[in-house]
């Protein structure tokens, strides 16, 4: 018997005597990742805006009289109430496409003056050059530190 190298071991070096763990998060709330104010308080309008979504069509569905003429609209309305709370969250974490998908759910629904209040801003929060900036260097880490 030789003690010959497991060709196994060439594709996998032993990892460095001072190896640390990878942070939890691609964001951390310090150094050149950290998220900008401007992308807490866009999420934060956006929640709101899927929770008050929520509750206002599950008061719908108890009204024998609704004001909607098709009983589909509270259903449908529920779920884009789901989809803003989670596409924020997503977008909170650096998502381009969670922030595309806010953009157009919010353009559509920008028909009622309330959605309005919440929805302009959330937009122009997160297009600032800030927000912008911080999502293209999320996305550029992601790239570089892809497994």
């Amino acid at each position: 018997m030789t003690n010959a190298p497991d060709p196994a071991d060439e594709h996998h070096p032993p990892p460095p005597a001072q190896w640390t763990p990878p942070p939890t998060a691609p964001w951390p709330d310090t150094g050149p990742l950290a998220r900008p104010r401007t992308i807490k308080i866009a999420s934060i309008l956006w929640i709101c805006l899927g929770v008050i979504l929520i509750l206002g069509m599950l008061a719908q569905l108890g009204q024998p009289y609704s004001v909607t003429l098709n009983p589909l609209v509270p259903p449908i309305l529920i779920g884009v109430g789901i989809a803003f709370i989670v596409l924020a969250t997503r977008m909170r974490a650096g998502s381009t496409g969670a922030r595309t998908a806010l953009t157009v759910l919010g353009a559509i629904l920008l028909l009622g003056l309330w959605t309005a209040l919440l929805i302009i801003p959330a937009m122009a929060l997160q297009a600032r050059p800030s927000s912008r900036a911080w999502f293209h260097a999320v996305n550029q880490h992601r790239q570089t530190y892809r497994p």
